[in-house]
């Protein structure tokens, strides 16, 4: 009643795939496929490492390792499950592109927050040059910050926080927008 009233008898939700090495990120997504879930979120082709780890991979490695493990994963889980990766804002504009591009023909759902979310003229720029859908959102605060990403086609899912975004009103306010 508090959203609205009720629209539907289901909701489609993914499962959190994590992983500190490949062969735990692969077992970890063939384990949710076989609990039930058609999609297979969180999922981090650089792994579950410390955010405030740096990478000491160089771009090029960075690129193969991601896509390797990406194709691990499909392999795996096979072609009806939907791949939701997540980059946890860890990318320059440039490399999320190259790497969006490496992963297309793996079929992700989306790539969510690839670059961090302070620039949305450089993240409409890694929308307009990927193929696959963006999704990011969980560290805008207000209705105000989400047209001015969605006015820029910024992304394509848009991903409120309640607890950021101002509760169910804010969501809700977000949701009209979009």
């Amino acid at each position: 009643r508090l959203l609205g009233g009720k629209c539907r008898d289901r909701v489609r939700v993914y499962n959190h795939t994590a992983g500190q090495t490949e062969e735990a990120l692969v077992e970890h997504a063939i384990k949710g496929k076989e609990e039930g879930f058609t999609a297979l979120g969180h999922l981090n082709p650089y792994l579950d490492e410390p955010r405030d780890l740096p990478f000491h991979d160089n771009n090029t490695q960075l690129l193969y390792k991601a896509e390797r493990r990406i194709a691990k994963v499909r392999e795996a889980v096979g072609e009806d499950v939907d791949l939701c990766l997540e980059l946890h804002r860890r990318l320059e504009p440039g490399l999320a592109v190259q790497l969006s591009r490496r992963l297309e023909p793996y079929n992700p759902m989306f790539l969510e927050d690839p670059i961090r979310p302070d620039n949305f003229d450089a993240m409409g720029q890694v929308a307009g040059r990927c193929r696959i859908p963006i999704a990011t959102g969980e560290r805008i605060h207000t209705v105000h910050e989400f047209e001015m990403l969605l006015e820029r086609g910024a992304c394509s899912y848009v991903r409120a926080s309640l607890g950021v975004c101002g509760g169910f009103t804010g969501a809700k306010k977000i949701a009209a927008v979009a």
